[in-house]
């Protein structure tokens, strides 16, 4: 995927100054593609110089307090944590489970230093723009979460169409199982972002 092969070389530029120090990766197995080509030098957390972060190791079953005891370690060794999926969480068959940024936002929380590489960065939506090679005013960003999917098309000027079944779907069900489509315009509006049009669910 474009945006895999994106955030992968966005990662290259942000840990260039690393690549012969011992980094600790910190994500699920599924995820390796995103050190093709690099070959890291993979360490335990006590020997790492900095920390990877694609996601937790079990997302079904465990959440960000489980990672304290590491996070702690790694913040009394001052390793800078570079997170490259900023996405807090997702749905995923119907089931909410965390990623990448939920683990970096407690890390920062604790006092960590921590470099996010995704959206809503601007860097990630410039290369694709331009392999597109049209206008951004033909192309339409979908996604279902404000505060990166819909927030990052407004950094680059695409027009966004919200998917409300998304991350924000329980709080935009009313009474009677639908969405609220004036509740929804209030959180696009205290997200100071501005979808042009939303949908109920989004499906290939």
């Amino acid at each position: 995927m474009a945006t895999v092969a994106i955030r992968r070389r966005k990662l290259y530029e942000d840990v260039a100054d690393h690549l012969d120090k011992k980094v600790y990766w910190l994500g699920p197995e599924r995820d390796n593609s995103i050190y093709r080509g690099l070959d890291p030098v993979l360490a335990p957390l006590d020997q790492a110089d900095y920390i990877v972060c694609t996601g937790l190791f079990d997302d079904e079953t465990e959440s960000a307090e489980d990672y304290r005891g590491m996070m702690l370690l790694a913040r009394k060794r001052n390793l800078k944590l570079i997170c490259a999926n900023p996405d807090m969480q997702v749905i995923r068959g119907g089931v909410r489970v965390l990623c990448a940024g939920s683990l970096a936002l407690r890390y920062q929380e604790l006092g960590g230093d921590v470099r996010s590489l995704g959206k809503p960065d601007p860097a990630i939506y410039q290369p694709v723009l331009q392999s597109l090679g049209v206008s951004v005013g033909r192309v339409l960003a979908v996604g279902d979460a404000l505060h990166t999917d819909i927030a990052g098309a407004a950094g680059v000027d695409v027009a966004a169409c919200w998917v409300l079944s998304g991350i924000h779907g329980e709080a935009l069900v009313d009474g009677s199982g639908r969405y609220d489509v004036a509740r929804a315009e209030v959180l696009a509006s205290e997200a100071c972002v501005a979808p042009i049009a939303t949908i109920p669910r989004f499906a290939w």
